[in-house]
């Protein structure tokens, strides 16, 4: 099956052929060969493909990586400032003679804020983890990238020989 006719202005000026035109392939040569350029350009947009997923996954991990092990601390974090909360609260409910009920909510924000449970802690380790599994997902999309190079070109070659 031919290719379409590429016309001059698309040649010149779309960056797909920025490669070609960097051979010093002008449009004539391009027009008359234009098979093997639409396959050389395939053939090497397989490979960028393939490399641009390797690079994506590279990212993705260290960033990944980075973000689950703030999370990880800051999960750790929010156990300890949680037991600690904890602690203040049953102190307090032992000075109202164990009824949580006249604990009052000053004496709360006071136990937050002394054992450092906070709504600010907790957001913070809802969004490390929420950026942790946002990293984990765009790390699974550069191994779809790769495979989707890979496994075309093992079509490429299939369809050449």
């Amino acid at each position: 099956m031919p290719n379409p006719q590429i016309d001059k202005a698309t040649f010149m000026y779309d960056p797909r052929f920025q490669s070609i035109r960097d051979e010093g392939v002008d449009y004539t040569e391009f027009t008359m060969n234009q098979s093997y350029y639409m396959n050389k350009l395939s053939s090497s947009s397989i490979h960028d493909l393939y490399n641009k997923g390797k690079q994506m996954y590279n990212t993705y991990t260290e960033l990944y990586n980075q973000s689950n092990n703030l999370f990880i601390q800051l999960k750790n974090k929010q156990s300890k400032t949680l037991a600690k909360y904890n602690e203040y609260l049953q102190n307090y409910v032992k000075q109202v003679n164990g009824d949580e009920s006249k604990v009052t909510s000053t004496q709360k924000d006071i136990a937050a804020r002394e054992s450092g449970y906070t709504v600010d802690l907790i957001r913070n380790t809802n969004n490390a983890e929420t950026m942790a599994s946002i990293y984990l997902d765009g790390r699974r999309n550069a191994v779809s990238m790769q495979q989707k190079g890979l496994a075309q070109s093992v079509f490429e070659d299939i369809k050449i020989t």
